[in-house]
């Protein structure tokens, strides 16, 4: 992620000095549970329930996979196939600013004395994970949670005054 934008600069630094404190978070096994863990969060965190993507462009995509699913029905919050579309159509465009949000948070996380929430490292291990481009967001747990939360808004049963 390279960019001339010096708000995102300051993203990497920050990213960077962090990885230093944490060399851990570049080890596979520790990367592979960190990013287990994160599925977890939507339903176990308040800070997340509103994690979901919105605005135009989510509510022109959604209305129109609702209409070519023909169904406004709960069960297709299990249907993989959507859930890569969602992911594909509107996360994936997103990756940047998900990986600023996720830095964030790390660092929010690491001066965080009440010590709430997930760890500072699973933050992080999300931005190194974001990082890669190479790593498909539907790879990622917590990205098709996401994914999951934002088709679940958009059901009928979900909207309020539904």
């Amino acid at each position: 992620l390279v960019d001339t934008n010096p708000q995102l600069n300051l993203n990497l630094d920050c990213f960077v000095n962090l990885l230093k404190m944490s060399p851990r978070v570049l080890e596979p096994q520790f990367r592979k549970l960190s990013l287990s863990k994160s599925k977890r969060w939507l339903t176990s965190k308040g800070f997340t329930m509103g994690w979901f993507e919105y605005g135009e462009i989510t509510d022109a995509y959604m209305d129109s996979l609702l209409v070519k699913l023909e169904t406004n029905s709960q069960s297709i919050l299990d249907d993989h196939e959507v859930v890569d579309d969602i992911v594909e159509a509107l996360i994936e465009p997103e990756r940047l600013k998900w990986f600023q949000r996720f830095v964030h948070l790390a660092f929010w996380a690491l001066k965080n004395t009440k010590k709430q929430g997930p760890d500072w490292e699973d933050f992080l291990v999300l931005a190194f994970t974001l990082n890669d481009n190479n790593v498909p967001l539907k790879n990622i747990p917590l990205m098709r949670e996401i994914a999951v939360c934002t088709l679940s808004y958009f059901l009928p049963s979900q909207k309020p005054n539904a």
